[in-house]
């Protein structure tokens, strides 16, 4: 049944009842259009797995299926960003606070609440037969403003905003790492399976030459103890081709679980000569640390928590200032049973202002506190901004070595080549020994190595600068 208040209520009541009954259904039922009614969602990090938007790099589509054969990196990357639980935690928290910067919105706004009661009272008299009963409903609409607090909730608004940046620069933080595990661990396994594949180029070699010693020794050219050596050498690189087979098979099982495969999955890579990646030139060491001073997520990440300590300092200022509240009440209640009074009817407004005048000294100790706090963050930023410059030198310079050794890989290689080549034909000729033979393709096989890794170290050495300023991002694979 419903309550005859609400009929004898006057129509703006009732209106104003409905939709503060509306709103906080459609608030509590978490609809798409009163979720976020502040939009704060959208100041938080777009994805949680980005493309490390810089430059013109847009959200990262998860890639769907099976790997491809073979694996670019940029899919590694993408599917490592999907995989990983760090980036998805960063995120949470990064929605967390973009959630309480809405709430401290709610500080601005008036607190509305409609109360409804009804009651029933029975009533029996010692020697009265009869029982008094009555019913008695009633309801109220009540409203509370702040209409000025000198400061505290905008400091509590600029504090939310600090720790929102804050978790933002700590999501692009945990992508980056990932971002740069990933590539590490591509590199490695690609590093590893070019090995491999020099080293059984390298027992081939080797083989194909124990048979011109063989076939020498059955020509009466030459005695066992060539033939031995021959043959140890053929097992010496035998066992070096097990040994880096095994270690290929590791770093791709490490690929494989960075990518949310079982270790055992079966990945396809590609060529060290067939990788493709940005090698346009590159700036300074001390230009990309300017850079890197206003764009390094941990270097913003420490400045927000620095904005943040501020803030909470003003907010404990705040607390020992006056409060100026501005309240309303409508309120109907029938009298009890068939009573011919009249109903109650209550309309109240009032302005209240709240002044502390001792708080035990908790607010300035409370603002003491942050200030050290924020003393401390800010000496801590300091520290950072010079381990970041430090970082961006120390990759710089290994970025240039990296060069410099794959042009002296690449000249060693082809001189330890010519090298064998000239002592095999001596050797077959019979005018050289086995020994200088087997020195020559000795070096030859630390050569091929030594390109191998020169060649994946000038390309990982790149992404790791560009790691240490911060801007490591999908465009530098495409």
């Amino acid at each position: 049944m419903i309550p005859p208040i609400f009929f004898r209520l006057r129509l703006w009541h009732a209106g104003v009842a409905g939709l503060v009954w509306v709103v906080a259904g459609a608030a509590q039922a978490q609809t798409s259009r009163w979720a976020d009614p502040w939009g704060t969602a959208a100041r938080a990090s777009s994805h949680a797995t980005p493309g490390v938007q810089h430059r013109s790099d847009a959200a990262v589509a998860c890639p769907a299926g099976p790997p491809s054969t073979p694996l670019p990196l940029a899919e590694a990357v993408e599917r490592a960003l999907c995989q990983q639980p760090r980036t998805r935690e960063a995120w949470a928290v990064a929605r967390g606070a973009a959630a309480e910067l809405g709430a401290t919105r709610a500080a601005y706004l008036p607190q509305v609440s409609a109360e409804l009661d009804t009651s029933r009272t029975r009533q029996r008299f010692t020697g009265i037969p009869d029982t008094f009963a009555a019913n008695t409903r009633g309801g109220s609409l009540r409203m509370s403003w702040v209409l000025a607090d000198f400061g505290r909730r905008d400091a509590r608004h600029a504090q939310a905003r600090a720790v929102l940046d804050a978790a933002n620069a700590s999501h692009d933080s945990a992508v980056q790492r990932v971002f740069l595990d990933m590539v590490q661990a591509y590199f490695e396994a690609l590093a590893s399976e070019a090995s491999a594949n020099a080293s059984r180029e390298a027992e081939q070699i080797a083989l194909a030459g124990l048979d011109i010693v063989r076939g020498r020794q059955e020509g009466g050219a030459v005695g066992m103890a060539d033939q031995l050596q021959a043959k140890t050498a053929a097992a010496r690189t035998t066992a070096t081709r097990l040994t880096a087979q095994a270690t290929a098979r590791k770093q791709r099982a490490v690929l494989a679980t960075a990518l949310g495969l079982p270790p055992g999955a079966a990945l396809t890579l590609p060529r060290t000569e067939d990788l493709q990646l940005r090698d346009d030139p590159l700036p300074s060491a001390d230009d990309l640390a300017g850079l890197a001073i206003q764009n390094h997520p941990a270097l913003i990440h420490a400045r927000a928590e620095v904005q943040a300590a501020e803030q909470r300092r003003a907010a404990a200022l705040a607390e020992g200032r006056p409060v100026l509240t501005v309240s309303g009440q409508q309120a109907h209640t029938p009298p009890p049973g068939n009573n011919p009074v009249a109903p109650s009817r209550v309309a109240a407004v009032g302005v209240q202002l709240s002044v502390p005048l001792f708080q035990g000294f908790e607010p300035r100790y409370r603002a003491q506190a942050a200030a050290a706090d924020a003393e401390a963050r800010a000496a801590a930023l300091e520290a950072l901004q010079r381990q970041v410059h430090l970082d961006i030198w120390r990759a710089h310079v290994d970025w240039e070595a990296s060069q410099a050794q794959r042009r002296a890989a690449t000249d060693l290689l082809q001189t330890a080549t010519q090298s064998e080549q000239l002592a095999r034909e001596r050797y077959r000729q019979g005018v050289g020994g086995i020994l200088d033979w087997l020195s020559a393709r000795g070096v030859l096989d630390e050569a091929r190595l030594a390109s191998v890794r020169a060649d994946t170290d000038v390309r990982a050495s790149r992404l790791r600068l560009a790691a240490s300023t911060g801007r490591l991002g999908l465009w530098m694979l495409r």
